[in-house]
């Protein structure tokens, strides 16, 4: 987990810095930070610290990168496109996230667990592809130019929109709880649904492609929707949720899935996009803070289980459900107050 807590204060100097240098050579800095980190484990991998500090110099690269895919976008893409290539990003990482951490296990089996480290050397490509193909000046200037019209003084001073703090909070609630209901999914297959080891594998992979998809479409139901997509979301993970919690055989746990994966693969873009267009001359810095918001959501996750183990304490049939009946009580609370945000924006807005 060191590499995912770098990532939180890489966030934060991510944001900063992209409102204060070109994004390229901050992604060429964290480019870097990720190819000199993940290969030098190798000649260090005597030494556990050493190769503790290399994983945290990994998940700054990597967290800074992540930041910058989706804060350069604005630059390039506006409107419906922007929302559409902001899922395809996103879908893309997760995609070759899922690949080459399948491919570093296999890797690792066949040569030694050092070799594996060696994928990171593919990072050279998508960094030279983008040094070639991406323009040195942003191509959408809107934003730009309405915000020259203030002074710099007024521009570094701009309020962060308060929306951006409430659509944070959905997300991190959204990833820890669902996080930790699915790091349990194997036992809710093998134990609660009777599945075998194979069927718990299976469940454990189709969440990942499922999401995948879900953030494939996003763009399409994003571009229909807008910010309703948040209540759309919300239904089809209290949906999931619902056949979760009263399935009993395998094939009625995978629908439960399929639902769960494509709501989850609408959170983060329907985050990132809603906090661009609330906060579009900060939309470095929401966007930072929205993504700080997701990793503190996946690495609470891990406490949030162990709090449902010990509560449980055999009163229920499994932590998963009890998981599962937080998640719904969540849910439902947050459909009837993202009414009351959407009101408040408009407020906001206006002000």
């Amino acid at each position: 987990t060191i590499g995912n807590l770098a990532q939180i204060p890489s966030y934060i100097l991510g944001g900063v810095l992209g409102r204060k240098m070109d994004k390229k050579k901050l992604v060429y800095i964290s480019a870097v930070l990720f190819l000199v980190g993940g290969l030098l484990v190798i000649p260090c991998s005597s030494n556990i610290w050493l190769v503790l500090l290399c994983r945290f110099i990994v998940g700054c690269g990597s967290g800074m990168l992540i930041l910058i895919s989706t804060a350069i976008l604005p630059d390039f893409f506006e409107g419906k496109e922007l929302s559409s290539t902001i899922g395809m990003v996103l879908a893309g990482s997760g995609f070759w996230g899922f690949i080459f951490a399948n491919l570093s296990g296999q890797i690792g089996n066949a040569f030694g667990w050092k070799s594996a480290y060696l994928l990171h050397l593919y990072a050279v490509i998508p960094l030279a592809l983008f040094a070639i193909l991406i323009p040195n000046q942003p191509l959408i200037k809107k934003t730009l130019e309405e915000a020259d019209k203030k002074s710099p003084e007024t521009r570094t001073k701009a309020p962060i929109n308060p929306m951006v703090f409430v659509y944070t909070l959905a997300g991190m609630a959204s990833f820890m709880l669902v996080q930790g209901m699915w790091s349990n999914s194997s036992i809710w297959i093998t134990g609660t649904i009777g599945g075998t080891v194979a069927q718990a594998g299976i469940a454990s992979s189709v969440i990942s492609l499922f999401s995948f998809l879900g953030r494939m479409v996003f763009g399409k139901v994003y571009g229909k929707l807008g910010r309703f997509t948040l209540h759309l979301n919300i239904v089809m993970l209290i949906i999931g949720m619902f056949i979760a919690s009263s399935a009993t055989t395998f094939p009625v746990a995978l629908a439960a899935i399929a639902f769960v994966g494509v709501a989850m693969g609408f959170v983060a873009p329907t985050a990132l996009n809603r906090c661009i267009e609330v906060a579009p001359e900060n939309q470095e810095t929401a966007q930072a803070i929205t993504s700080i918001g997701f990793a503190l959501g996946n690495f609470v996750s891990t406490y949030w289980k162990w709090f449902l183990n010990k509560v449980s304490n055999g009163t229920l049939s499994s932590v998963f459900h009890i998981n599962t009946y937080f998640c719904i009580g969540f849910l439902a609370l947050a459909f009837l107050i993202s009414f009351a945000m959407i009101r408040k924006e408009h407020q906001v807005s206006a002000s």
